[in-house]
């Protein structure tokens, strides 16, 4: 008998995700996203600046939690990888910052440099989020 508790949901939208990972695990009343970066609502890279991919990858993770009810007030955490650390970081923050609620604490966060992303990607994120109310979703 397993005692995993975990179910992958796939975002329509989204393009597929590799054979090696999930693009969002719901595990007890944790959920997790991961591979969230700049494209739009197609799967489409978005062009323009690190502060356009952020608030598009945002997006993306607006779009992944609206399935199941939640929005960015339900974060907890968030890790950002960036290609260009020195000279991004600072824009980054700036587009980043106001797309969260003023009613919820920020999320904890982590932002780390890298040296590359797959594609032409120089920013991705990897998301947790809590459930509130587990009977509803």
């Amino acid at each position: 008998m397993s005692t995993r508790n975990k179910i992958a949901v796939v975002d329509p939208s989204a393009p597929k995700a590799n054979p090696f990972t999930s693009n969002m695990i719901v595990s007890g009343s944790s959920v997790y996203l991961s591979g969230v970066v700049g494209v739009d609502a197609n799967g489409q890279f978005v062009e323009g600046t690190i502060q356009d991919r952020t608030r598009a990858a945002l997006g993306v993770a607006k779009r992944r939690l609206a399935l199941l009810g939640l929005d960015l007030g339900d974060v907890v955490s968030v890790q950002i990888f960036l290609v260009d650390y020195n000279s991004d970081f600072a824009s980054m923050n700036a587009a980043y910052i106001p797309e969260f609620p003023k009613d919820t604490p920020m999320p904890c966060r982590t932002c780390v440099g890298i040296a590359t992303l797959p594609g032409r990607h120089d920013i991705e994120m990897t998301i947790i989020a809590a459930k509130r109310d587990v009977a509803k979703l």
